[in-house]
């Protein structure tokens, strides 16, 4: 915990006596900008593990500025915001409350530090005076060597390491910063791991000395034809590697008829493959045999898995979530500075989006538990190139010009079959909220009543490439309920135009007879009344309830 208390502080506040207790780990900030964060993530950083404050709404001598109850309240909703949508990691303790002093209103951040580096969009800082800058990869593998807590890939190692495997990855970081070598040509493999901090640990065993992956060839039946294993886990990581998968997959393609995206210059999209393979790695659970990763490749499809910890469970279905909980930082923070992954937690996420964007099917994750530890499997399929999903994602884009919302409006429709509740748990609060806004958002492809969701006849037309003259019974019974309960905060009825909208028809002469029709047919079955204006419709009979 800080050393400083909130009362500690709002007493100085009052008193108009803060600059008393001036410290680096208390920032005065007059409003808040999404900057603001870097300091944040600073103050988490600080070699102390102090913690500290920032205060909201007060200037830069700590003076109280006379902020409203609205100014307070919409600025706590913009700190949320940001604060899970860039703070890493996500799952880290900050507390976020409003106070007012004397008739002023300030928002308290308290600042307590993780046993992990904290990031913010991305980058690491460190607090220089009272001001942050950027950390170095240097600075943030010696900060992580630093943190207490457990940390298998921060244990010693006492074995052997591969030297051209080490010079590669030398090779790979300076391409990618300068903070580390300028060049490497007059560096030995030990230079290397001395200059990161990791020589004999365990990070150094597992990328480039005795730690195994199993590397195995399937045919379409799932018949092995070959198998081997491969020391150090760098091997699977690098651009050579990567290229043998694309380049196998490719020859099976020539003998698999059936199997013509084998033949493309890429099977799989080379981000969510690399992506795939860097989550194996950073994520195993080391301790139960070496964390026993294995690539199986088959014609059609590639499957990486490797042993878990149970808790892993918890983010099997968040696709759209940063959250994480890896029990290896030292390798996680190794792996982050040379670039082979990114942003902690949003693995999954950018798998699951390099295989949609490309036309693939979207990706499966499997958890298997045991006794001790888990399995974890992810399978990514080379099919043909879906045309549909490509076309509906850029009809969605101009609908959609924040990324965020048009990728989880595809998503949408990918998971139209599922209940609305099991598609919110897949989702982290900043993509609740994102998804919220586009299921509102008229431009959305899927329309949302109770449970279940349904495409919009346009976003349908987009997705099955034809359109169906007539409305499925699923269609008319999921609209009843829609429109009826729909009606009811529109004073009790519903015109022709507005129904159109909502359930994305055209203003075509067809689509409007359509709908046409199927007003009568509820009129006729005495469930739709006219209420004496042209086009506009009353429900007459109850609710009906959607199966879900």
């Amino acid at each position: 915990m800080s050393k400083i208390s909130k009362e500690d502080i709002i007493n100085k506040l009052r008193e108009e006596a803060i600059q008393e207790v001036l410290a680096p780990s208390l920032d005065f900030k007059s409003s808040w900008r999404q900057g603001h964060g870097e300091d944040i993530s600073a103050i988490a950083n600080h070699h102390s593990r102090e913690g500290g404050w920032l205060i909201i709404g007060v200037n830069d001598h700590g003076k109280l500025l006379n902020k409203d109850l609205n100014w307070l309240k919409e600025t706590e909703q913009q700190v949320s915001n940001h604060v899970s949508e860039y703070l890493e990691p996500n799952l880290m303790n900050i507390f976020i409350t409003g106070e007012e002093i004397s008739g002023n209103h300030i928002l308290l951040i308290e600042i307590i530090p993780p046993d992990d580096v904290v990031y913010w969009n991305g980058k690491a800082y460190k607090l220089i005076g009272t001001h942050s800058e950027e950390m170095t990869p240097p600075e943030i593998l010696e900060l992580t060597l630093s943190l207490p807590g457990h940390d298998f890939s921060k244990a010693n190692y006492h074995g052997s390491v591969n030297s051209s495997l080490v010079m590669s990855f030398a090779q790979k970081l300076t391409a990618v910063s300068k903070d580390l070598f300028e060049n490497t040509e007059n560096l030995t493999a030990t230079d290397v791991l001395n200059k990161l901090g990791i020589k004999s640990k365990n990070v150094s065993g597992i990328l480039f000395g005795d730690f195994i992956v199993r590397i195995v060839h399937c045919d379409i039946n799932g018949d092995i034809l070959d198998q081997h294993e491969q020391k150090g886990l760098y091997g699977i990581l690098d651009d050579k590697f990567i290229e043998e998968i694309q380049s196998w997959t490719r020859r099976q393609g020539t003998v698999l008829i059936s199997s013509f995206t084998a033949k493309e210059e890429e099977p799989y999209p080379i981000s969510a493959l690399r992506e795939s393979i860097a989550n194996a790695v950073a994520h195993a659970f080391y301790s139960k045999d070496q964390g026993d990763i294995v690539i199986e490749m088959f014609p059609n499809r590639i499957v990486i898995s490797n042993n878990c910890s149970l808790d892993a469970e918890l983010f099997v279905d968040k696709w759209f979530s940063r959250i994480n909980s890896t029990k290896n930082k030292l390798l996680m923070h190794t792996l982050r500075i040379s670039k082979l992954t990114d942003e902690l937690g949003s693995g999954k996420n950018r798998i699951f989006r390099h295989m949609i964007e490309q036309g693939k099917r979207e990706p499966i994750i499997e958890f298997e538990p045991f006794k001790t530890h888990a399995r974890w499997k992810t399978t990514l399929y080379n099919e043909d190139t879906n045309m549909a999903i490509l076309n509906l994602i850029e009809r969605l884009k101009q609908y959609f010009k924040n990324p965020d919302e048009w990728r989880i409006a595809i998503a949408l429709v990918l998971w139209r079959d599922k209940a609305w509740s099991e598609i919110i748990n897949a989702l982290d609060e900043h993509y609740k909220r994102i998804a919220n806004k586009v299921i509102e958002s008229s431009s959305s492809p899927v329309i949302r009543f109770e449970e279940k969701l349904m495409l919009k006849r346009w976003a349908k037309a987009v997705f099955d490439g034809q359109q169906t003259i007539k409305f499925t019974s699923d269609e008319e019974k999921f609209y009843f309920g829609f429109l009826s309960h729909i009606s009811k905060y529109s004073g009790g009825y519903i015109n022709n135009t507005q129904a159109r909208d909502l359930i994305g028809l055209t203003n075509t002469k067809s689509e409007t007879t359509q709908l046409s029709n199927l007003f009568r047919k509820w009129r006729e079955e005495g469930s739709l009344r006219q209420t004496g204006k042209k086009g506009e419709w009353q429900f007459t009979s109850p609710q009906l309830k959607v199966n879900g």
